[in-house]
């Protein structure tokens, strides 16, 4: 429920650069993530700032077409796409208007690290947008696998087994372990711990128990490693 809640509040509509890009409304409801003093959105993949004055060009039909908008320097836009290259490169804003690539305009591309947060908030709305469209029996599923991961470890591969035991189908089984947020690693260890609390084990033998649970070669050589063997 805490994911959902920050889900939601990142889902607040965007503040746009100003002036906003010609085919931008004056609400949007796109992810974002901050950008220094602006905002990177889903699909946008640069910004550029205007040190000229420069006129918009429009693509119809196939062809770029020079329109009598003009755009101030001092001005950023968000840029979603390219056409062309070299000196007949243009840039793209939005609703099939570009700025020719020229010194009136200075490129900008997002760090590494901005790319994986917005990827990474995509990627949890996904999961959240498909457990509520989840059919009642997917929707159970998700929620025995979540109970089940509330009071002993599981490797992915062992808790689709235990939900196609509990009586769920391989499908809803497999759909609900892959719509939860799980860091199998840290399962691997919790195993490696409750097997070590219980019997004793060679470095080899934790391993190749851990692989027989499911887990995968690199993740059990972790989990080996964290708890001292």
């Amino acid at each position: 429920m805490k994911m959902k809640f920050l889900v939601s509040f990142l889902m607040v509509m965007v503040l746009l650069i100003s002036p906003v890009n010609p085919s931008e409304a004056a609400s949007d409801d796109r992810l974002f993530v901050k950008w220094d003093n602006g905002t990177l959105i889903e699909g946008q993949i640069g910004r550029v700032n205007m040190v000229k004055n420069a006129v918009l060009f429009k693509l119809e039909n196939g062809k770029l077409i020079k329109t009598n908008l003009l755009r101030k320097a001092g001005n950023t836009y968000r840029i979603y796409s390219f056409i062309g290259s070299g000196n007949s490169l243009y840039i793209g804003v939005g609703g099939g208007y570009y700025f020719h690539n020229t010194t009136a305009t200075v490129y900008q591309t997002p760090s590494p690290t901005k790319k994986k947060q917005l990827a990474a908030l995509i990627e949890q709305f996904e999961k959240e947008k498909a457990q509520n469209a989840a059919t009642v029996s997917q929707a159970q599923a998700i929620r025995m696998a979540k109970e089940y991961l509330d009071y002993m470890p599981f490797s992915k591969i062992g808790l689709i087994e235990q939900l196609e035991y509990e009586g769920f189908s391989n499908a809803d089984a497999t759909y609900a372990v892959e719509n939860i947020s799980v860091n199998w690693r840290a399962q691997a260890v919790k195993t490696a711990e409750d097997y070590l609390d219980f019997t004793s084990f060679s470095r080899t033998g934790l391993i190749e128990q851990l692989e027989f649970e499911g887990f995968s070669n690199a993740d059990a050589t972790y989990a080996a490693n964290a708890v001292g063997l």
